[in-house]
């Protein structure tokens, strides 16, 4: 009989926890990332690259915890992808990028 009643407990705490416990695919927290567009009108490529993207790329790397930086260049615009450490202190990172524009 004790076995049954193992059995029946088990199957009864599985039943209520699957009914009443929440459960979602996001975990809740996401990897401190940044994205930067910055806009020059009629801007060659390279002289977006020597103007923007570059100093973007310094003025954020001076930041600790960075991991990754994806950075694009093409006429008129220049777009500058950042990944940092957790912890990092992501209002530092926005105040450098509003003084870049």
């Amino acid at each position: 009989m004790g076995y049954l009643s193992g059995i029946g407990l088990v199957t009864g705490v599985s039943i209520w926890a699957t009914v009443t416990l929440k459960m979602g695919t996001d975990p809740g927290y996401r990897t401190p990332g940044e994205e930067c567009n910055y806009h020059i009108p009629q801007a060659k490529p390279q002289e977006v690259m020597n103007r923007v993207t570059v100093t973007a790329e310094g003025a954020i790397s001076d930041i600790g915890g960075l991991r990754h930086v994806i950075s694009n260049s093409r006429e008129g615009s220049s777009f500058v992808f950042t990944l940092f450490d957790y912890g990092t202190d992501i209002d530092r990172v926005n105040s450098i990028k509003i003084l870049l524009l």
